[in-house]
Formats: structure tokens, C-alpha cells, sequence
């Protein structure tokens, strides 16, 4: 199965604010949308608190020492990934807060980070990603006009 952390930081390394996104960029949600959909989705409670819906079409997995009614919990991700492998998932994507992310990084195979060219005010960073350990294999480069800055689609791959 392979891990795939999934998410948007600024220049700053800043991925949000009072838990929402400080940006809003339109291909940014459906490039999410396209890569998670029909997959596991595997959150901390505070961002699961902060979607402004339900996603249709994935598994919402939120890890939460208090258990929530109607969906599947776990303390860890380790116990969450287990979970994916025994239900034979292909994928499961870690799409945040900052804990996920950073304890992420030893379970992921893949990183697909939106990389906004502003800095924000924010109070939750993205991990810096070690280089030792992940590789740049692509930059897909756009500009918003909208929001009157550049971003870039990037994926890394564990060396």
C-alpha cells in the first residue's frame, strides 16, 4: 500500500491559521479532490473539525484519543495504516494537521505538496522534508490569477 501525505504549505512553510487554510486556491481543492478520491483519508481531529463538509467517496480515519460517532478512530497512524492494509486499500493519504504531517514522514512513501511562491500569517507549519531522505521528482508550476501568485504542484518520492 502505498502512504501519501497530501497538502498545501506557503512559502513560509505555514499551512494554517485558527485551523483553516489562510489561501484559497480552486485547483489546488480539485487537485486534492482528484488524488484522494475513492481512497482512505486519514486526519487529526482538529482537521477533521475544519473541513467544511463531508468528502464524498473516501474513508474519513481521524486519529483521536475520543472516539467519534459514526467514524472509524485510532490513537495512532500506525494502528490507522494497519487498518488500511487489512481492508487491502492501494493508498491511503495523511492530509494533516502538522503532528500527522511530521510523524508522517517516516511512514510515507510519497509527498504531494502544493507550494505557495507568498508567505501567510499562520499558526500550524508544514515539516521541513529532509533531503537526505526524499527526493524532488517533479514541479508542475502555476500561477493563480485570482490570488495574484505563483504555486507549484510538487511530488517527492522516498530515497
Amino acid at each position: 500500500m502505498e502512504v501519501i501525505m497530501i497538502a498545501a504549505m506557503a512559502q513560509n512553510r505555514v499551512i494554517g491559521n485558527k485551523n483553516d487554510i489562510p489561501w484559497r486556491i480552486k485547483e489546488d481543492f480539485q487537485h486534492f479532490q482528484q488524488h484522494t478520491i475513492g481512497h482512505p483519508i486519514i486526519m487529526g481531529r482538529n482537521t477533521f473539525k475544519s473541513l467544511p463538509g463531508h468528502l464524498k467517496d473516501r474513508e474519513y480515519i481521524i486519529l483521536t484519543r475520543f472516539p467519534i460517532s459514526g467514524y472509524t478512530c485510532f490513537e495512532s497512524i500506525k494502528e490507522a495504516l494497519d487498518y488500511c492494509h487489512i481492508k487491502n486499500y492501494n493508498k491511503a493519504f495523511l492530509i494533516g494537521g502538522a503532528k500527522v504531517y511530521e510523524e508522517g514522514l517516516k511512514h510515507s512513501d510519497t509527498i504531494l505538496l502544493t507550494e505557495i511562491e507568498k508567505p501567510f500569517k499562520g499558526d500550524t507549519y508544514f515539516p521541513e522534508i529532509p533531503k537526505t531522505d526524499w527526493k524532488l521528482t517533479e514541479i508542475v508550476r502555476e500561477y493563480s490569477e485570482e490570488n495574484d501568485f505563483n504555486y507549484s504542484f510538487n511530488t517527492y518520492i522516498k530515497k
